[in-house]
């Protein structure tokens, strides 16, 4: 279905609508079923921290905008995911009443587990900064399924709200990792195996592509942003 990256790379939500020729319209995949190997994660040799590319976005070429998005990207053995920062408070009457919490130093001890944050007190809270991870594809999630359909190419399928799935291409070399979303036009989403349903009021098609249908698929994905290993 068509991904919007401020959504996809932020909190994994996806966009549905596409727009061909003033027809509105969105598609997601019936099943996780394809022709392609399935797998629990990328290769270890393409693990490590990559960083945001200027300039890659065909959506959005605005840097500062997209870092919002997630500027650091981490592939692991728990997957693929954006590593972002949370701004959270918490205040002196809950440091004071609670021993689980400290303060020393400017470094607050006691919300990670053998680790401290810096600390910015203002007025009676003190702000600091939590590591998060939001992820593009995790191994233990029952809801994704991730296929290498070519050498250093995936997609991870996702399980929606409504209970169909969303679908994200994945590309790796040695120093880059690009992620691409499906970009189908109208004629070519009708010419799909599919079942037809209203969505919110929307023209939504529910995809079940034969073999053959999947190249098709797979020659219309368009890249949404790209980051290179630091």
């Amino acid at each position: 279905m068509k991904l919007i990256i401020l959504l996809v790379l932020s909190l994994l939500s996806a966009h549905s609508f596409s727009q061909d020729n003033n027809t509105i319209f969105s598609y997601y995949f019936k099943t996780v079923s394809t022709p392609f190997k399935s797998i629990d994660n990328l290769n270890t040799n393409q693990f490590g921290e990559y960083q945001l590319m200027k300039g890659k976005s065909t959506a959005f070429n605005n840097y500062e905008l997209r870092i919002e998005a997630g500027e650091n990207l981490i592939i692991d053995e728990t997957g693929v995911y954006l590593l972002k920062n949370k701004i959270l408070s918490i205040s002196r009457t809950e440091i004071r009443e609670n021993s689980k919490y400290s303060i020393s130093n400017g470094y607050l001890h006691g919300v990670l587990k053998n680790d401290s944050l810096a600390v910015a007190l203002q007025d009676e809270l003190f702000y600091f900064l939590m590591p998060t991870k939001a992820y593009l594809y995790e191994s233990s999630n029952v809801n994704q399924k991730l296929v290498e359909f070519s050498n250093n190419a995936y997609l991870v399928l996702t399980k929606e709200s409504n209970a169909y799935y969303s679908i994200l291409k994945i590309e790796t070399n040695a120093n880059q990792v690009n992620f691409s979303e499906l970009d189908l036009n109208y004629i070519d989403t009708k010419s799909i195996t599919h079942d037809s349903i209203m969505e919110n009021g929307i023209e939504t098609f529910i995809l079940h592509p034969t073999s053959a249908q999947w190249d098709l698929i797979l020659t219309n994905f368009s890249t949404i942003d790209g980051y290179s290993i630091q």
